[in-house]
């Protein structure tokens, strides 16, 4: 829980020393905040909202399934070790829901808001698939995290 002190700032008194402070630009629109705390500062930008979700068939989601990986270094590296490849699965579960799961990290729901657009909540970027003319199916994903974008391709 957080308690306001000041116009644009609060405290939350669970975390002793810790302070929230919003900035605004010239119209009044929150731009960021800064959570300060320990001698730390946090800055986080305000975003607009996912985009509304939509419903695929399970046709159109099963084409997704796959691993897919990413080079940290160059695709053309010769003496990358497996610690420089990223990998992912995505899944579709019975239910339809589509997951996302990368090497040593939680599980994630995708939710779709185009044919080859997902999002994950609470997660800024977003997934995009590309298609293979000649198989039909996904062959390339791109991870757009907040601007840094990141190549997987289909293993």
């Amino acid at each position: 829980e957080i308690f306001p002190y000041a116009e644009n700032k609060f405290f939350m008194p669970a975390v002793r020393g810790f302070s929230i402070d919003f900035f605004a630009d010239d119209s009044g629109q929150i731009t960021h905040l800064e959570g300060k705390g320990s001698g730390n500062v946090w800055r986080m930008k305000a975003v607009d909202g996912p985009p509304p979700a939509v419903q695929l068939d399970r046709a159109v989601l099963e084409r997704y399934e796959g691993t897919y990986a990413h080079d940290r270094l160059s695709r053309t590296n010769e003496n990358q070790s497996e610690a420089d490849i990223w990998t992912c699965v995505i899944s579709v579960y019975e239910d339809g829901r589509v997951w996302i799961d990368f090497d040593n990290q939680s599980i994630l729901e995708m939710v779709p808001y185009s044919e080859t657009g997902f999002y994950t909540p609470g997660f800024l970027g977003t997934h995009t698939f590309f298609m293979n003319p000649d198989t039909g199916i996904a062959d390339r994903m791109e991870m757009d995290a907040d601007g840094r974008v990141l190549e997987f391709y289909r293993q």
